[in-house]
């Protein structure tokens, strides 16, 4: 047999591979994609294999293996909180896309707009106390010149009183 048979062959049995194995979102039931909390809990979770994607765009087998599990759940009737609170429980609050916006997980929400505050405040600070200092030496400066031009008066007024 030559080279080019082998490769054709190849091809031929990679191909009937791929189309007689079935895929993860096969091997599963029909998932119902057009539910509306389907789509709407695909949007709040990524999938947790490491890739941190968002649930509704990732690949991988661990993202319709979640798909399943979502399909799965609602078809069983668990509300939106009952899911996410056993995706929570299986997976850590990492599942989420967003963290909960109570207990420690606020910080996260938090904290951005503090340090922004924070750094607002302290260069506000520098740049008043910066030209602050400027102004202040800037009057001195000035409060200076007027005082030697009153002693350079005085003594002019002294001279002219020796003299006129």
């Amino acid at each position: 047999m030559k080279w080019w048979q082998l490769a054709v062959l190849g091809v031929i049995g990679l191909v009937v591979f791929l189309v007689s194995s079935p895929g993860p979102a096969i091997a599963g039931e029909h998932i119902n994609y057009n539910h509306p909390l389907f789509q709407k809990l695909e949007k709040e979770f990524i999938c947790v294999d490491g890739c941190e994607m968002a649930l509704e765009i990732c690949t991988n087998p661990t993202a319709e293996q979640m798909r399943i599990d979502l399909d799965g759940m609602i078809k069983k009737g668990m509300t939106e909180n009952e899911i996410i609170s056993y995706m929570i429980s299986i997976y850590g609050e990492g599942v989420l896309r967003e963290p909960l916006k109570q207990g420690f997980s606020l910080t996260a929400w938090i904290l951005p707009f503090v340090a922004l505050l924070a750094g607002a405040l302290l260069i506000y600070l520098a740049v008043d106390r910066w030209i602050y200092r400027r102004v202040r030496v800037g009057e001195v400066k000035a409060l200076e010149n007027e005082m030697e031009q009153e002693i350079y008066q005085a003594m002019i007024d002294e001279e002219r009183k020796k003299y006129f």
